[in-house]
């Protein structure tokens, strides 16, 4: 499954497309969580993550891009540092309301999956 994008990310890294590695590189960071290979989905959310910073691509927000990193670090028990990049991607949504809310959300999702119900449910009570 993921074959494609293998061949594929050398050759737009080279092409020097900051943004098509972005949107490259998270497809293929949520491909490998998603496929139960979280240290590998880590390793390149975090080369999109700084990518996202030279990136005007839609998809390189980083508070996006956070947001999506901290699953793998669940899913590898890093729970602090998942915990700070989700607090870092609520105070990176700006002033989007729809960022600000995904932020928060994905903040409560970890405070349950944490075993942190009551600042999950203080989250969730503020965004109603």
């Amino acid at each position: 499954m993921l074959a494609p994008s293998d061949e594929l990310l050398p050759v737009v890294r080279r092409s020097g497309d900051s943004n098509g590695i972005v949107s490259l590189t998270a497809w293929t960071g949520d491909a490998l969580l998603r496929s139960g290979q979280p240290e590998a989905a880590e390793s390149i959310l975090r080369e999109t993550l700084e990518l996202a910073h030279e990136s005007s691509h839609a998809l390189a927000r980083s508070d996006r891009v956070l947001r999506n990193c901290a699953p793998c670090l669940l899913e590898l028990g890093r729970f602090s540092e998942a915990e700070e990049l989700l607090l870092q991607a609520e105070e990176e949504a700006g002033d989007s309301p729809v960022e600000q809310r995904s932020s928060a959300l994905r903040l409560a999702d970890f405070y349950e999956a944490a075993g942190r119900e009551e600042e999950a449910a203080e989250l969730r009570a503020r965004l109603w």
